[in-house]
């Protein structure tokens, strides 16, 4: 195993030694209710599941040799459920409230075709729950199933969904309904049990992963803590930084920021070895010591988290239990790493300078949003 700089590595390399997520360019993403006012949601986290009811409609299938299209699934779905609802009702009854049974058939028969027929595996899915204060975020393993689940026992009681038409879910994470993006808060609100949402999939990415790649591009979500506010200089030194520390000035590396009681940066460049590799001297640059390292082992493949690669810095400004000159120290061995040769002393000691005031100012770090599922509870 050899040393290498970032610099030297292929993207191969750099794919093999650092987690970075590869989300297919086709991945939806779907809001999906746990019942109503979030009555299943702790059922839904725990079991690892979505469900729905399937009102004894069963899956569509097409005569052999036709071509299946979701306006015929649909079709086929709403004219069952609506014969269903019917079958008690007299005729003045039908008259009386038909267009309002079609609507409602309609509407029912939606839910069954999105969740049988357009959710596949690989789509991320969130969950309210209860007020909508937070979220549970997972990825979608399974097709749609007819099945009951095995419920797991805990010594607290939570209500038992009675759907028996689910998809196996991994979750992945919670997160407050404050992290969710603005342009989909719409979702406290929206109406219906499954919606897909994937227009916002760039403003809501950074809340699964840190660092993924997505249509062609690299992704890093780099997380500001401050709760402060900052000002016109402290502003102009983050760009600095940013600006100093890529190695390769003809790079572009696009910059979302929402640097606000707390909030991120994301950096976003080409998936290309100098425009990765340039992102990688960036992060290193902002002090982020559990994500990148100026120099790295190639060959560590299949690494589950990127703080293996490197002894993590978290955010050091919040441990009390390391004093101050140890907290300097560390902010300073990251630093000193980032490549400097081109400049004089005078430049480096003005870019050291503007590193320490970004990483204390803005608190940055690589923690990611929300908290892990780690099912504490079984």
């Amino acid at each position: 195993m050899i040393d290498k700089r970032i610099t030297d590595l292929t993207l191969k390399e750099i794919s093999n030694s650092i987690s970075i997520v590869d989300v297919p360019h086709d991945t939806k993403i779907w809001f999906v209710r746990s019942g109503k006012a979030a009555k299943y949601w702790d059922d839904f986290r725990l079991n690892n599941y979505i469900g729905v009811n399937r009102e004894n409609i069963s899956d569509f299938r097409s005569p052999k040799g036709n071509t299946v299209n979701l306006r015929e699934i649909q079709n086929s779905y709403r004219n069952q459920l609506y014969r269903n609802s019917i079958r008690d009702l007299s005729e003045e009854e039908i008259a009386e409230r038909k267009h309002s049974l079609r609507m409602s058939a309609a509407r029912r028969a939606g839910v069954l075709r999105i969740f049988r027929h357009e959710i596949k595996i690989g789509d991320l899915v969130l969950t309210p729950g209860k007020g909508t204060k937070e979220f549970i975020l997972g990825i979608i393993t399974s097709n749609a199933l007819i099945s009951h689940v095995n419920h797991v026992k805990l010594d607290f009681k939570y209500e038992l969904s009675p759907f028996d038409n689910i998809r196996t879910v991994s979750w992945l994470k919670r997160v407050s309904f404050f992290d969710i993006p603005n342009e989909v808060k719409f979702i406290r609100h929206g109406n219906g049990s499954i919606f897909e949402v994937t227009e916002n999939i760039e403003k809501i990415l950074p809340l699964y992963f840190s660092f993924y790649q997505y249509n062609g591009f690299i992704n890093a979500r780099v997380t500001v803590g401050t709760t402060q506010a900052v000002t016109s200089d402290d502003l102009y030194n983050l760009q600095s930084v940013i600006v100093k520390t890529k190695n390769n000035q003809s790079v572009s590396i696009e910059q979302k920021t929402k640097i606000e009681s707390p909030g991120y940066l994301l950096l976003t460049s080409m998936f290309d070895p100098s425009s990765v590799q340039s992102l990688l001297s960036v992060l290193h640059g902002l002090g982020i010591g559990g994500s990148v390292a100026l120099v790295i082992r190639a060959g560590i493949k299949n690494a589950d988290k990127i703080g293996s690669l490197l002894a993590t810095v978290r955010d050091w400004s919040h441990d009390k239990k390391i004093n101050l000159l140890e907290e300097a120290e560390k902010e300073l061995t990251i630093i000193r790493l980032v490549d400097t040769n081109d400049m004089t002393d005078a430049e480096k000691d003005e870019l050291r300078a503007q590193q320490l005031n970004v990483i204390r100012r803005f608190k940055i770090s690589d923690a990611p949003v929300g908290e892990d599922i780690n099912h504490v509870e079984l």
